[in-house]
């Protein structure tokens, strides 16, 4: 039955090297009680180890792999989860080891083959045999069936022997496809194509080269992977086609089967090392090592994929099993959601980022211009809120997800703000440093903008208060009149004096003592207030003669925090007797300074009023004379009053000085502030784009620039009809903030006087902050193949390299390792771009977070190598689907290949590899590709 089941092509463990209790060369196998081969513990140790695919191995013949199958499936009927490959290992007649032993080479064969077809491959197989008895003739596998074990290792063939036994012994097989009926692997090591030297002979060096382009793997160890995946090993023009790499336990002996199975481990004498293969179990699964040697296959300890569980989907649950089915799986790596128009695809993918994270989606189908919903017709209010639920791998109830909906990539690379939001996480992981001074640089261009806007309200309030002192001088007078006023009040003074007995110095004792009178009048008034105060804070005094406080005026309280603490009832006791203490102890300590301050105030008061008596009494007789004389006395006020006038007016006349040269400094300040910020704005573009490394075929830089709407917002503030210098209308209005920049104050007082003119609802302070604070934008650009995009001039890149560009920095977001949900993708790219440069990115993404992408184009699917491929439909009467159900799914690896064309259900007419074809864009076209990319 179809399903959504199928995880695909995930990493399991193989051993494709493995040899049975039964082998006939170097067995060490122990047999049981009764002298027969302990099949039943060889079957029980594959049973309960964790590889799942085994290549039973023996020396030139199959007979150790269809007993061991028969053995196996009578004593374990219903495991159904592992595959068993025949492995034929033969020996080749040419040695390239500097020690001198024959090259190992095998045969895996598909592991359904009929025994018919092996015995028909080992009757075509020729060989020779090197021991001097059995020399003179030619045999064939068939024939050492017979052959003692000293006998058998003589045994040898060629390369050519094994290519023409696969043509003849299968209908079809051609040279050019000997890989679909047998998978021919050579040994990389000491008894392999390992030459054990560094110095080699012309000769060694072509007969390695010619065995190796005649096989298909090798069966070797992990730090050799590499070098068979290199194209240039063979001298040649063609080059080398990458082979996959092998590992194998080579097991002879149950201790070594025991120990080595599935396992990476070395003792004294070996090393073992354990394999992964990402495929079905099948004999298509293992082909696809050949098509992807690098990605299908690895030797290591551990799980080759490795992402943090909580960050994987692992499937989800539908509520309604009337349109979606109820449990669907998804595979760690790239799933590719495929099948017709309006089956379910993009549906699918919304409802599993929805259930993630409904606003999150909300806001992408919004920003891509698309219908907010499931699909076309249906809202997200009218979805219950548990219709699907997401299963993560780590069962943790929260997650997120990166949702891409269709038309978003077109409609996010047009816009400069995107292109910085995007640019960002990749300059932050490959450019940590240069992210962070990138952060520091706005932070010190805010910070110098804050002061600025200070330094501003600094200077108007100035001027404001220039202003106001120009106002008070001008109604005080000028200094000359004034002076020329108290010259002449002197003079008459002076006449007056000669007609009375008041001399000089009469009239300068007169002064001093009116003057101390005075201030101890002022005294007197201010110990009178002090006594005041304290009568305020008190309310008579105490049968103990004490002052005594008004109540509440001074409270000892706790922090509201240590309120809200809980106290147990005798701790809350003891407390409040502590504030109890507390409040007595001040109140002690209030009542002895308030007594303090009224006693003093009293002494001062006595002591003054004392000391005016006297001076009154002393000095009586002149106080009479001057009152008899009252014409002078208000000549000499009037004049007092003018040098008061006159001293006024110099304090102010200090004050205008002193505000203008503040004046100054503030307008150095603001020029000094600017100069630094453009210096920092510079500095960073320059050490940015110095600096900067790119990602992929992507470079970036920075550029600083000022804002073009942000100009016109604060141009609109202007009166534009008014004779404006800093409005460029020429060149279409525009705000000419550089010319404010070179002569700031005139600026200012232009735009402080009303010669600038603004509109009605502006502040001049508010406007010359806004203009002196509009810095420079620090807008991040991309290049593309030599195309351009952000920065300040419009993109040179076509709409599909824009959206290559944006998918692009979407897949290399370094801080995402979240599922990337992508619906189309290919309906804002050209085909170039996708099968260049998309499918690559695809290939590396992948391995570091999971991918849920719905796609129509086979390069995608094929050429990304999904490792799940899920098959949508839509119920109708010529597509139906079990249950009638309006969406069905049908997952697998790509390599999952079937038909069945009278099958009642769409999704069941045929395999994965077959609805690829038929439902995406160039589907046997990217399967041709695939199949060419390494000429197999």
């Amino acid at each position: 039955m179809a399903n959504a089941l199928d995880k695909g092509a995930v990493w399991r463990k193989w051993d494709l090297h493995v040899h049975a209790p039964d082998t006939r060369l170097e067995n060490r196998y122990e047999k049981t009680e009764t002298g027969e081969v302990d099949w039943d513990r060889f079957c029980k140790i594959i049973h309960e180890s964790d590889v799942f695919a085994v290549g039973i191995t023996d020396y030139f013949s199959l007979n150790s792999f269809f007993t061991f199958k028969e053995k196996y499936t009578k004593i374990y009927p219903n495991d159904n989860g592992r595959v068993f490959f025949p492995n034929l290992e033969l020996r080749l007649e040419q040695a390239v080891h500097k020690k001198g032993a024959a090259v190992n080479i095998h045969l895996i064969l598909p592991p359904h083959i009929e025994r018919s077809d092996a015995d028909r491959l080992l009757h075509q197989l020729k060989l020779q045999n090197r021991k001097p008895s059995q020399a003179s003739r030619c045999y064939t596998c068939a024939d050492t069936s017979e052959w003692s074990a000293e006998e058998l290792k003589g045994a040898v063939t060629t390369l050519d022997s094994i290519h023409e036994a696969i043509k003849n012994s299968f209908d079809g097989a051609d040279s050019l496809n000997l890989e679909n009926y047998a998978l021919i692997v050579v040994s990389g090591r000491d008894d392999g194509l390992s030459p054990g030297e560094t110095k080699l002979s012309r000769r060694k060096i072509e007969t390695i080269d010619r065995i190796d382009s005649g096989v298909h793997a090798v069966f070797s160890r992990g730090k050799d992977a590499e070098y068979w995946l290199r194209t240039d090993r063979i001298d040649s023009e063609e080059g080398s086609i990458p082979h996959p790499t092998f590992g194998g336990c080579d097991a002879h002996d149950f201790e070594s089967l025991e120990k080595m199975l599935g396992k990476t481990g070395q003792d004294e004498s070996r090393h073992w090392e354990t394999t992964w293969i990402k495929a079905d179990l099948s004999w298509e699964g293992l082909l696809q090592t050949l098509a992807e040697p690098d990605t299908r296959v690895r030797i290591d300890e551990l799980c080759p994929d490795r992402k943090d569980s909580y960050r994987v989907i692992k499937a989800v649950e539908f509520k309604d099993e009337n349109v979606f089915p109820k449990r669907l799986v998804f595979n760690e790596n790239l799933n590719a959601i495929i099948g017709s128009r309006s089956s379910g695809k993009s549906s699918l993918l919304s409802h599993i980022a929805h259930a993630v994270d409904d606003k999150e989606v909300e806001s992408q189908q919004k920003a891509a211009g698309i219908e907010i919903g499931p699909a076309a017709g249906y809202k997200w209010t009218d979805i219950p809120s548990d219709y699907c639920k997401v299963e993560w791998c780590g069962g943790s109830e929260e997650g997120r997800v990166i949702y891409v909906p269709q038309n978003f990539l077109n409609k996010l690379s047009g816009e400069p703000a995107n292109v910085t939001k995007y640019i960002l996480p990749s300059v932050e992981k490959n450019n940590s440093l240069l992210h962070g001074e990138f952060e520091r640089t706005r932070s010190q261009i805010a910070e110098i903008n804050g002061d600025i806007e200070h330094l501003v309200t600094t200077w108007f309030d100035a001027m404001t208060l220039l202003k106001s002192i120009e106002k008070q001088k001008s109604l005080l007078g000028g200094k000359n009149e004034i002076e020329n006023q108290i010259r002449v009040l002197d003079l008459q003074i002076r006449e007056l004096r000669e007609h009375t007995n008041l001399s000089e110095v009469d009239a300068e004792m007169y002064r001093t003592v009116k003057d101390r009178i005075d201030s101890l009048d002022q005294k007197i008034n201010s110990s009178n207030a002090e006594k005041a105060w304290v009568e305020g804070l008190t309310e008579g005094i105490t049968a103990s003669g004490r002052l005594k406080l008004k109540d509440g005026m001074f409270i000892v309280s706790p922090n509201s925090r240590c309120l809200d603490l809980d106290f147990s009832p005798s701790l809350q006791k003891r407390f409040e007797g502590l504030m109890q203490r507390l409040q007595s102890e001040v109140n002690e300590i209030v009542v002895t300074f308030l007594e303090e301050v009224s006693q003093q105030a009293n002494e001062r008061i006595e002591n003054n009023t004392d000391e005016v008596e006297n001076l009154n009494s002393e000095n009586n007789e002149l106080f009479r004379r001057f009152e008899n004389n009252s014409s002078i006395v208000k000549l000499e006020s009037d004049r007092d009053n003018q040098i008061k006038i006159l001293t006024t007016r110099e304090n102010e006349e200090k004050k205008f000085h002193k505000i203008k040269v503040n004046l100054c400094e503030t307008i150095k300040s603001i020029e000094t502030k600017l100069e630094a910020r453009s210096r920092i704005e510079d500095g960073f573009v320059e050490r940015f784009n110095e600096e900067v490394k790119g990602y992929e075929n992507l470079n970036f830089g920075v550029e600083a620039g000022y804002d073009a709407d942000s100009l016109d917002q604060l141009r609109d503030k202007f009166h534009l009809s008014a004779k404006n210098r800093y409005i460029q209308k020429e060149n279409g209005s525009i705000l000419a903030i550089e010319e404010v920049h070179t002569d700031v104050e005139r600026f200012l007082r232009e735009l402080e006087a009303g010669v600038l003119k603004i509109k009605q609802a502006e502040k001049p302070r508010v406007v010359a902050q806004a203009v002196l604070t509009e810095s420079r934008d620090l807008r991040f650009w991309a290049s593309l193949d030599g195309d351009k995009i952000g920065g300040f001039e419009a993109s040179t890149m076509t709409p599909g390299k824009q959206s290559l560009f944006a998918l692009t920095l979407i897949l290399s977001d370094a801080g995402e390792e979240w599922p990337l949900l992508i619906d189309q993708p290919e309906d804002d790219l050209d085909s170039r771009s996708i099968y260049f440069e998309i499918v690559k990115f695809l290939k590396k993404q992948k391995t570091r977070r999971q991918i849920l992408m719905v796609t129509h184009n086979a390069n995608l699917v094929v050429g990304a190598d999904a490792e799940c491929v899920i098959v949508a439909n839509r119920h109708g009467d010529d597509r139906k689907n079990i249950d009638n159900r309006t969406f069905d799914y049908y997952s697998g690896a790509l390599e999952n290949s079937s038909s069945t064309q009278d099958a009642e259900f769409e999704l069941e007419r045929q395999g994965i590899r077959e609805h690829v074809v038929e439902l995406l864009d160039g589907g046997s076209e990217a399967f041709k590709k695939r199949r060419d990319k390494y000429k197999l």
